[in-house]
C-alpha cells in the first residue's frame, strides 16, 4: 500500500458536513466512543473552502500508541491502515468508497488534537485567511502538485504560517 495517490481540488460542497455526520455516527457505534472524540477537520470542515473531496476525520484516543484492536475495527469498516506515515503520534487510515474519508487517530486533547482544531476554527473565523489558503491549494494543483504527498509538501509552509497566526490569535 502506498499513501501517495492522485488528488483533485474541488469547490466547497455542503454534502461534506452530512457525510462527516454519517461517518461519525458509524465510527462512534463501531468503536464505542463518544461523539466528542470524533471531529471534522481539514478544509472540508471549513465552509466555502476548496478542498480535496475527501472528508478528514480526527479520532481522539485515550493514549498513543493506539490499541491494536483499532486497526482491526477500522479495517472492518473499510479503512486501510498506513501507520504514522511521517507524523509521530498520529495513525493514518483511509477509505475511498462509497465516500472518501481519511481518519487521523491521535491522543485526545494532545498537541495534534489541539493543533487540528485550532487551525480549523481559525480558518472558520477568518474567511480571508481561508480564502488565501484555498487559493494556495488551487495554485499548487495547477502548478502540477497532483498527488497527496506533492500537494502536502507544496502547501506545508502555508499551513505552518496559518497555524502560527492561529496561535497568535488565541
Amino acid at each position: 500500500m502506498n499513501i501517495d495517490e492522485p488528488i483533485t481540488v474541488a469547490p466547497y460542497s455542503p454534502a461534506w458536513v452530512a457525510q462527516f455526520a454519517s461517518e461519525r455516527a458509524g465510527l462512534c457505534h463501531a468503536l464505542s466512543i463518544e461523539p466528542s472524540r470524533v471531529e471534522h477537520i481539514g478544509s472540508t470542515a471549513v465552509v466555502g473552502m476548496h478542498a480535496k473531496p475527501i472528508v478528514d476525520i480526527m479520532l481522539g484516543l485515550d493514549g498513543f500508541p493506539a490499541p491494536s484492536a483499532l486497526c482491526v475495527q477500522l479495517g472492518s469498516l473499510g479503512y486501510e491502515a498506513f501507520g504514522e506515515e511521517g507524523v509521530p503520534g498520529r495513525l493514518y487510515f483511509r477509505k475511498r468508497a462509497p465516500t472518501a474519508f481519511n481518519v487521523q487517530a491521535v491522543s485526545f486533547r494532545g498537541p495534534l488534537w489541539w493543533d487540528n482544531l485550532l487551525l480549523r476554527d481559525f480558518l472558520t473565523a477568518h474567511p480571508a485567511e481561508a480564502q488565501r489558503y484555498s487559493d494556495e491549494k488551487i495554485r499548487a494543483f495547477h502548478a502540477g502538485h497532483r498527488t497527496l504527498l506533492s500537494c502536502s509538501a507544496a502547501k506545508a509552509s502555508a499551513i505552518a504560517e496559518l497555524l502560527a497566526a492561529a496561535r497568535r490569535a488565541t
